[in-house]
């Protein structure tokens, strides 16, 4: 075992914890994002255009 049970368990109670973190946050840096034949759903470009710079 690799006990590391309670790093991982802090990064989600900090976020449920603190507002701030909780808000989504614009990605400034240009991002590109894979989109497959064979997806069962395909997340729309306007989706991704809220939270990236696409």
């Amino acid at each position: 075992m690799t006990q590391t049970i309670g790093s991982s368990a802090r990064f989600y109670y900090e976020k449920a914890h603190n507002p701030a973190l909780s808000q989504p946050s614009y990605v400034r840096v240009p991002t590109g994002f894979a989109a497959f034949a064979h997806d069962i759903d395909h997340a729309p470009r306007p989706f991704a255009e809220r939270f990236f710079n696409v």
